[in-house]
């Protein structure tokens, strides 16, 4: 006769083999689900602190970020792809060189290479500079401006440009003259919008822009001799230039 209980109570030696794969599985499903777990919140951790993967070096780095600012605003590219109008903050971005460029419809573009540093902020505050500067009437009131004072920052020796005891550029031909620009801020725009000084120099008949970094070199205007050094004085924050040569004067919106 068959043993009825046996059917729903198997043999204790039956039921040890009946379990042991059961924890095996439960043991082996939880350590790996808590591993999962603890790796999880650790990359989220990291992607919270600033790291990134960087595929070429195979590790997490931690990433830098960029603020920029201009006026007026202008379009961002960045490593030659859009990434938006100014002001913009772009973050994440992996430690290396990065190329920057600046564009707005009738004004020059701003070009820049810059090395991005772990954990870094790259703060850049920029004016734009007209593509065809306008020219203004001069008015008695502005010979006021003159003569400017000398600035003992900025050095002329022979075809070098010096900035505060350093070489900003070296040129092919003499320079005439140079100044810092602007001259000054207004104090209220100043707080909110402060991008660093520029120069202004003279070589022959052609007065240029540059920024202390040597950076964004381009011609203002031409002048009326080119063997006379220029006086140049600026107003409304740098956004009128004034400039004179001998018995000849201009004042021109460059910004």
């Amino acid at each position: 006769m068959t043993n009825i209980s046996a059917l729903f109570y198997p043999k204790k030696e039956n039921m040890q083999s009946f379990n042991q794969p059961s924890r095996l599985f439960f043991v082996s499903f939880w350590t790996i689900g808590t591993l999962v777990f603890v790796l999880g919140s650790l990359y989220v951790i990291m992607l919270a602190s600033g790291y990134r993967f960087n595929f070429k070096a195979r590790r997490m780095v931690l990433t830098g970020l960029i603020l920029i600012k201009s006026e007026p605003a202008a379009e961002i590219f960045l490593d030659n792809k859009f990434k938006g109008k100014t002001p913009l903050k772009i973050s994440y971005l992996l430690p290396g060189w990065r190329s920057m460029e600046l564009k707005a419809p009738h004004y020059r573009s701003l070009t820049y290479s810059f090395l991005v540093e772990p954990g870094q902020a790259v703060s850049k505050e920029r004016w734009l500079f007209l593509e065809n500067p306008k020219e203004l009437e001069w008015e008695e009131s502005d010979k006021r401006f003159f003569p400017r004072k000398p600035e003992e920052e900025v050095r002329i020796i022979e075809n070098e440009l010096w900035y505060q005891e350093k070489l900003v550029a070296r040129f092919s031909r003499p320079l005439l003259s140079a100044f810092i620009y602007p001259q000054g801020f207004d104090l209220l725009s100043g707080v909110r919008f402060a991008p660093e000084k520029s120069l202004i120099y003279q070589v022959e008949d052609e007065l240029h822009l540059i920024e202390k970094s040597g950076a964004n070199d381009f011609l203002v205007t031409n002048l009326w001799q080119n063997d006379k050094p220029v006086e140049v004085a600026d107003t409304e924050n740098g956004k009128v230039l004034l400039f004179k040569q001998g018995d000849s004067q201009k004042k021109l919106k460059i910004r």
